[in-house]
């Protein structure tokens, strides 16, 4: 399962990385993004999956957000 430590990095350098960035920080961890949502709006992301298969964690980088909103995304 994807560590806490990598979600709770990525999403404090979110903070870091500020509105400009759409929250979103330069960090190797990040595969993809979508800009951010409005409450009730509904955003997608196109990406391609990693080749290696197993688990890969995604996190809202917003301030503040990232301790409730993670999950797992398995590719296999």
């Amino acid at each position: 399962a994807p560590s806490q430590s990598v979600f709770q990095r990525v999403g404090q350098a979110g903070v870091k990385a500020g509105a400009s960035a759409g929250y979103v920080p330069d960090d190797p961890a990040v595969l993809a993004a979508t800009d951010l949502s409005k409450p009730g709006e509904t955003v997608t992301v196109t990406f391609t999956s990693p080749a290696e298969t197993g688990d890969y964690g995604y996190v809202c980088t917003y301030p503040g957000h990232w301790a409730m909103m993670q999950g797992t995304m398995h590719v296999v």
